[in-house]
């Protein structure tokens, strides 16, 4: 009897170190699943005038370039651009890996033309499970093409001395397009900038010209809207000093006005002379 005791004894000693075995291994294998980074979700939000590209792929500077670099069609007009990336690494193995370099760079393209390249993003910290990092890699950039695609590349590539691997989250791009150039105008009378002088009655021509305008207006001695550029002939009903001023505006607002004048006189009498008549 006491030997069967001993015996369920150790039995149940067995057991309970079998649990708590079995336990140890679940708690390790959920402690590896936790630890397995998942992405990252992109942390930019969408406003008035950005375009955000996701990609969620993994870049590597030590094998073929399909494995350094990821590229997406886009369609982004010329422009001033600011450019902000989101990166990340993660998994257990970052804890006792040494990557110096988990860099990449944004490359511009129009066709197969590069027409921009930014600088390259900040290298993320090793030694630890998970890292990720933000980086403006382009201010007040300024690209004259369209842009037909986007492309991410590993900064280090070729480099066979460590994987470098780094993820390529997403790209924000924040376009400002190109302040418009200031109007200019330019308003003759009779082909001169004036003043000129005609005489009552008569006709004077007026003509302008203006450059980066999208509409003109008239004001003083004649109104209404004018064309951005043109001639009109009026007639000088009175004696004064004409003022005819042309004030243009370009698509921001922006204006530029320029004025000429005529300086009307009283037409001089007309002096009849009648031939001499002979008397004896």
């Amino acid at each position: 009897m006491e030997k069967r005791k001993k015996k369920n004894k150790k039995l149940m000693f067995f057991l309970v170190g079998a649990l708590f075995l079995v336990a140890g291994l679940f708690n390790l294998i959920n402690l590896n699943y936790t630890r397995e980074v998942r992405a990252s979700s992109c942390p930019f939000i969408q406003i008035e005038g950005r375009t955000i590209l996701n990609f969620d792929v993994g870049l590597l500077s030590n094998r073929g370039y399909e494995d350094a670099y990821v590229s997406k069609t886009v369609n982004l007009q010329p422009g001033i651009y600011k450019i902000t990336t989101f990166s990340y690494d993660g998994g257990p193995k970052r804890e006792s890996q040494y990557q110096p370099d988990e860099i990449w760079k944004v490359i511009l393209k129009n066709n197969n033309t590069t027409i921009a390249e930014t600088r390259a993003t900040t290298d993320l910290i090793d030694y630890i499970v998970y890292d990720e990092k933000i980086d403006v890699v382009a201010e007040n950039l300024s690209v004259f093409s369209n842009i037909t695609s986007v492309i991410a590349l590993h900064a280090k590539y070729p480099d066979n001395s460590s994987p470098n691997s780094v993820n390529v989250g997403c790209i924000a791009f924040d376009f400002t397009p190109f302040p418009s150039p200031s109007p200019a105008v330019d308003i003759e009378a009779n082909g001169s900038d004036g003043p000129i002088t005609l005489y009552f009655k008569d006709y004077v021509t007026l003509s302008w010209a203006s450059q980066n305008s999208v509409s003109c207006q008239a004001s003083g001695d004649w109104s209404g809207s004018k064309s951005i550029s043109g001639s009109e002939s009026l007639q000088l009903n009175l004696v004064k000093t004409y003022t005819f001023t042309l004030n243009c505006q370009n698509n921001n607002g922006r204006t530029s006005q320029d004025s000429v004048q005529v300086v009307v006189k009283p037409r001089p009498p007309v002096v009849i002379t009648k031939p001499a008549v002979l008397t004896n």
